[in-house]
């Protein structure tokens, strides 16, 4: 959580920016990247970069999820969850207003979490280990309490998926995962509510960059549209990721 009283006091500034701004003429812009394709890429050049981001090669570009057997993983699921696991769809946001039972949020203080949300995000990661993907998944949120419910639930899942087990599946928060990255980013975004109040953490855009650029060919958000809409650069996302064919609403839960 962004602490208002040390961000009034300018801690919310870092060390390299204040430096940046002091000597703009010794800063070189790193513009080359080598981890994303170019589907992902995209959300944080629009939307942060100002367009000046660049893959590093023409092979990082085109990169795309590998799957040993896609249709193991999708054989018998709904037509979201196949669209969802697809390697043509790079970039997926599955909206989950209309998924009947609701899942809502659970608060407790300040803490934070969406039990059913954490089920969904596993399900999907069992699903591509089923279905044989290689490069690891990656399990992320911006609450702690919803990262622990992912990890349990992977925990337990394995004692009985060999698939799973075989899998590096990580669930870990935004940032732990700064410098690393995986095939796969499931990042389970939590809030939702009557309200529409999408809470602080995911106002937080350096974090919210970071997890967004830690998926190598693969990125799949889980949220409320209606909450997290309410954030103005999450409102922007939704609108790249409808325009790329990647938005999701699906009726039944896994």
């Amino acid at each position: 959580m962004v602490d208002k009283e040390a961000e009034k006091a300018g801690l919310g500034v870092s060390l390299f920016k204040r430096l940046c701004e002091a000597h703009p003429a010794a800063v070189v812009a790193l513009t080359h990247q080598y981890r994303m394709n170019a589907a992902i890429m995209a959300l944080s050049n629009e939307l942060v970069y100002d367009g000046k981001l660049q893959c590093g090669s023409a092979a990082v570009a085109s990169g795309a999820l590998r799957l040993r057997d896609e249709g193991a993983g999708a054989a018998g699921q709904p037509a979201w969850v196949r669209e969802a696991l697809r390697p043509g769809t790079p970039v997926v946001f599955v909206s989950t207003d209309g998924v009947e039972p609701a899942m809502a949020e659970r608060k407790a203080g300040k803490k934070c979490d969406n039990p059913a949300e954490a089920a969904m995000a596993l399900r999907l990661a069992q699903l591509l280990a089923k279905a044989g993907v290689e490069g690891g998944i990656g399990l992320m949120s911006p609450y702690r309490e919803q990262v622990a419910a992912l990890r349990t639930l992977a925990q337990r899942a394995a004692y009985g998926d060999e698939d799973l087990r075989r899998c590096d599946v990580e669930a870990l928060t935004i940032d732990s995962f700064q410098g690393r990255d995986k095939e796969v980013i499931i990042i389970s975004l939590v809030k939702s509510n009557a309200a529409k109040d999408p809470g602080g953490l995911l106002g937080d855009w350096r974090r919210i960059n970071v997890a967004l650029t830690r998926a190598k060919h693969k990125l799949i958000l889980l949220g409320s549209e209606a909450t997290v809409s309410s954030v103005p650069l999450f409102q922007r996302l939704l609108g790249i990721v409808k325009g790329r064919g990647g938005h999701l609403c699906p009726r039944e839960a896994l």
